[in-house]
Parts: C-alpha cells; structure tokens; sequence
C-alpha cells in the first residue's frame, strides 16, 4: 500500500483525529426504497384508491386489495358501483421507490496513519455535513480556547 504524500506532519496522535470522505461508486446505483425514505407524498398523508366494481377489472382489484395483509385494512366507501378504499397514514403505498446510491458519506476515526473506529455511512447528504459542520466548530473552539 503507498502512503499518500501529506503536506503537513500531524501534530497529535492518529486518534484525535477523524477523517470525512466521500466515496463514488463506479456506476450509479439504485435500490428499493421505503415510502418514508423516498419522501412518498402519501406516507404522511394516507391515501385514496377508488376501484369501478362494475367491471371484471375492477372487481379483481377490489378483491386484491381486500386481500391485501400487507397493509392496514382500508376503510371502504362503496357508492354506485363505485368503491373507495381509503389507507391512514403511514401505510405503505402501491408503487415502488428507488433510491440512488451512488455517493457514500463516511465518517471514521482516525486519520491516513491508521484508523481508529469503524466506520459510519451517513444515508443523507445534509447529516454528513452537519456532522463535517460540527467538527470543525469544535476545532474552532479549541483553538480559540488555546
């Protein structure tokens, strides 16, 4: 392994230090994501879904999802053939989300010498940098300290 060229000595010991990098993946990457995690518009909301009865179609669907266990049981409005299935809030929708994660946020002890703890993957950008933020008004403070 070669050690990277370094401008400037450390001044204390690899463990007062901590090192934020990022990390790109060589191709952008996607995988399934929650209703919460992807920002669903109906996962704070809940949701409607109204299902024409009168067709096959639609009476298959009505059938799915009064089937359906992987969600709550939804409140049903029947009117004219047609019926309404409402879902509370925090109930998963019936899309998909996919999430890019291309970039990794990571934060570990130590610096290029060695590494001191294991390593953290922020899933969020903002986190990452609040965390970065928050560092260096430490170092701040200490050296305005002395």
């Amino acid at each position: 392994m070669v050690t990277p060229a370094r401008p400037i000595t450390p001044v204390g010991p690899v463990n007062a230090y901590e090192t934020f990098s990022l990390r790109q993946r060589p191709a952008p990457r996607a995988r399934r994501a929650s209703c919460e995690e992807a920002g669903c518009a109906w996962w704070p909301a809940g949701f409607e879904l109204r299902v024409d009865e009168t067709t096959d179609l639609g009476q298959r669907q009505a059938a799915y999802l009064r089937a359906d266990t992987s969600r709550p049981k939804p409140v049903e409005r029947p009117a004219a053939g047609l019926t309404l299935f409402q879902y509370p809030p925090g109930t998963r929708c019936h899309g998909e989300h996919w999430i890019e994660t291309e970039t990794l946020y990571l934060v570990r002890g130590g610096d290029w010498r060695g590494q001191t703890s294991p390593t953290r993957q922020h899933t969020r950008p903002e986190h990452w940098v609040e965390e970065l933020g928050e560092n260096q008004q430490r170092i701040l403070d200490a050296q305005a300290r002395g």
